[in-house]
């Protein structure tokens, strides 16, 4: 067998530097009729992907859970395998096909040079196969997932069901992921509205990036399947809801019985375990079981962090082999349903992404927006003020004029009163008579916020209506599906005045400089790329640091198990077979 799973995680990697660190991409020839991307990703790749088929698939989805669905179908018929090299990459594909045809293809480079290839398959049934043939690791905790290993074997053995003998590789030079790249793009770039679309253009998320997410989302379901045999694993937030920029984390809700269905006409009834705790104690036991599940058993997953003591108790984690960063949650049903909202508004204007894009940039580079919890406004409220400025002007419609209300019939029911989620195609597909471009739209929503007087006014995005109203709030922006809570209510009056003050000055920069064009012209004047770093980073130290936050226990245990795997991985076996036949190595 030359499949075999990954069972212990290993290498662990931190997120949040990874895109200082060189990546490698390799230029592949494939067989006739197969065609190649090349970009420029975060995670450097080669696709077979057919983008025409792509599109023509997404062409029809109007519906999140529909997208969704296709998503998750895709990544149920796909596997990641880890390879030594990329030479192994024609070896890995020929082994694959002979257990189904092979519909894509993505091959990427981690740091440290850990090389994977994502497999989608044209049937189910091709990665049920390789289940079954693959094997476990001995003195490993087993586990079944989507995540294998590809073993090495003797030359000659290769020779004999190899098809690719005649294709050749040609090793490109190592890229570094630069901010100064895109900036260079948007300097060369025509107009301001020009420039927004730039800037989105390069910052959202790739496909690649976007099928691993998916990959994760179902690796964690078919490992908690055997425990939870309804659980669904939900997406929801930046990722799904058309606003997710590259390395952008992976929020997700975590169903229980997302897929119960009492069957009333049988006679026979599974035992189930009561409880007498409190429902908030019981979600803390079960995501204490998820949690140390993930830390102990699944593969890939590391740098598991409980965090119960949130409003929304949430636990951390992060995935080695898909390059994500998650958090997830088992309470926040109400952010599920936001996310289909701004699913539906980021795709009834093309202008919508591009200029949230912009807005969640400029906000970043000023230090208005800070990855942690505290008196900053957040993405999520800089997304609504963005929305509400757009239903002023008639470009985007009203929640209530796009939605009908629909019944909750769980257990939130008694905290809501209004839940839309059953779209009104008469009222929600409509069409603007604003064809304002981009630029004029970026400048006038810096004016509209820089005078607004948010003391005396909610925003509210039901009605698209700037309610008068004394309130005790810096600003107050109305949570859509629950009344009476603000969604912003955590800003400072400190920090809106210096977000009207940055307002009013991006206003004068981009007046100015889209006339002029010096070399910091439009969106440039109000934005700051960070410059290439010509030095190497010390990953090794970086996670040293990390690591030791969480003890030197799991210290010594990451190291020994990246030892151990790497040794197996080297290993050259002069034998490979399948089903009941032997492995023997050399």
């Amino acid at each position: 067998m030359a499949l075999y799973r990954i069972n212990m995680n290993v290498t662990p990697l931190i997120y949040n530097t990874y895109y200082k660190c060189y990546v490698n991409m390799n230029k592949l020839h494939f067989l006739k009729g197969q065609s190649m991307k090349n970009r420029q990703f975060p995670l450097k790749y080669i696709s077979t992907q057919r983008n025409d088929s792509l599109k023509k698939i997404f062409k029809e989805v109007s519906h999140l859970q529909e997208y969704i669905t296709i998503r998750k179908s895709q990544a149920l018929r796909s596997i990641l395998v880890q390879i030594e090299s990329m030479k192994s990459y024609k070896d890995l594909i020929t082994y694959c096909s002979k257990f189904g045809p092979v519909e894509n293809i993505y091959c990427y480079t981690l740091p440290k040079q850990h090389q994977f290839v994502l497999l989608e398959f044209k049937n189910l049934q091709a990665v049920q196969d390789i289940y079954k043939d693959a094997t476990f690791i001995d003195n490993y905790i087993p586990s079944k997932t989507n995540v294998l290993w590809f073993r090495k074997v003797s030359n000659d053995k290769m020779k004999l069901y190899s098809k690719f003998t005649t294709s050749k590789f040609m090793t490109s030079r190592s890229l570094l992921i630069k901010e100064n790249v895109i900036r260079d793009l948007i300097v060369s770039s025509s107009s301001i509205s020009n420039q927004m679309i730039t800037l989105y253009n390069e910052y959202k998320l790739d496909e690649l990036e976007i099928r691993l997410k998916f990959l994760t989302i179902v690796q964690l379901e078919h490992s908690f399947a055997s425990l939870f045999p309804n659980v669904i694993i939900h997406p929801f937030g930046s990722f799904i809801n058309g606003f997710g920029k590259r390395l952008s984390d992976l929020d997700l809700i975590f169903f229980v019985d997302g897929l119960k269905v009492e069957n009333l006409s049988s006679r026979l009834v599974f035992h189930g375990k009561s409880t007498i705790m409190s429902e908030k104690e019981q979600m803390h036991v079960f995501m204490g079981v998820i949690a140390d599940t993930m830390k102990y058993i699944i593969p890939g997953i590391c740098n598991v962090r409980r965090i119960f003591n949130a409003r929304v108790p949430i636990i951390k984690f992060h995935n080695l082999f898909t390059y994500t960063e998650c958090d997830l949650s088992m309470s926040n049903v109400i952010a599920t349903y936001m996310s289909e909202v701004l699913f539906l508004y980021s795709e009834l204007d093309s202008r919508v992404k591009p200029l949230i894009f912009t807005i969640r940039k400029w906000a970043k580079d000023n230090k208005l927006t800070n990855i942690y919890p505290g008196r900053t406004i957040t993405n999520f409220s800089l997304t609504l003020l963005v929305i509400f400025y757009l239903q002023q002007i008639d470009i985007l419609p009203v929640i209530s004029n796009m939605t009908t209300y629909s019944e909750i019939t769980n257990e939130y029911q008694r905290n809501l009163k209004k839940v839309y989620m059953h779209y009104s195609s008469d009222d929600s597909i409509s069409y603007t008579n604003n064809n304002a471009d981009l630029g004029s739209l970026l400048i006038d929503l810096f004016r509209f916020y820089s005078n607004f007087n948010f003391k005396r006014k909610q925003i509210c995005l039901q009605t698209g209506i700037a309610i008068e109203s004394e309130h005790d709030s810096a600003l107050y922006i109305r949570n859509p599906f629950e009344d009476g809570l603000n969604v912003s209510k955590n800003v400072s009056f400190d920090e809106v005045q210096r977000i009207k003050s940055l307002m009013s000055t991006a206003v004068t920069n981009l007046r100015n400089t889209e006339l002029s064009k010096p070399k910091k012209w439009g969106i440039l004047s109000i934005l700051n790329f960070s410059e290439p770093s010509n030095c190497d980073i010390n990953i090794s130290e970086i996670l040293y640091r990390e690591t030791n936050k969480e003890g030197t226990e799991n210290e010594i245990i990451k190291s020994t198990e990246e030892k151990n795997v790497n040794t197996t991985l080297n290993t050259k076996t002069m034998d490979v077979t399948t089903n009941k036949k032997t492995v023997s190595q050399k």
